[in-house]
């Protein structure tokens, strides 16, 4: 459940950011209209064309400061983004079976296993049922009369 409420209060932040991003970018439209507006009614009509390279000019530089709110509003919450970081483990991968032993002895098979960190290693005969019960701690060796390992040894 606390996972749920942290994506829960994580959404929600996001969403005040990006009302917050909204409503700075509409304010400075606003003050960019106003500007415009002040522009158009201070100049002459013989200055036309001098109103309409200064509206261009404020324009290129109202885009120019929207571009740069929007760049540094990703840029904080790319810095705030959940970052997925490679987790470091002292776990070890644990083979689950082990075809190279077929063929090999009994003994060395048992040598090799319980070198991997199995202890708990169970002899059957080939042949011999083996229990239904599953333990991911036992590996079972299936030999022959020799003591040969006949099946691919296995966790279970």
């Amino acid at each position: 459940m606390e996972p749920i409420k942290n994506a829960l209060n994580q959404a929600g932040n996001l969403v005040q950011q990006a009302a917050h991003t909204v409503a700075e970018v509409l304010h400075i439209s606003e003050a960019t209209t106003d500007d415009v507006d002040k522009t158009k009614e201070t100049t002459n009509d013989d200055d036309n064309k001098n109103e309409d390279k200064n509206i261009d000019s404020k324009q290129k530089k109202f885009e120019q400061e929207q571009s740069a709110t929007i760049q540094q509003s990703d840029k904080r919450r790319a810095s705030r983004a959940y970052e997925d970081k490679q987790q470091e483990s002292d776990a070890k991968v644990l083979a689950t079976s082990w075809p190279d032993l077929k063929g090999k002895t009994r003994h060395e098979a048992e040598e090799f296993i319980k070198a991997r960190g199995y202890s708990n290693i169970k002899i059957l005969k080939k042949g011999t049922s083996s229990t239904t019960q599953h333990d991911e701690s036992r590996v079972i060796l299936f030999v022959d009369d020799n003591d040969i390992v006949v099946e691919e040894p296995k966790v279970g």
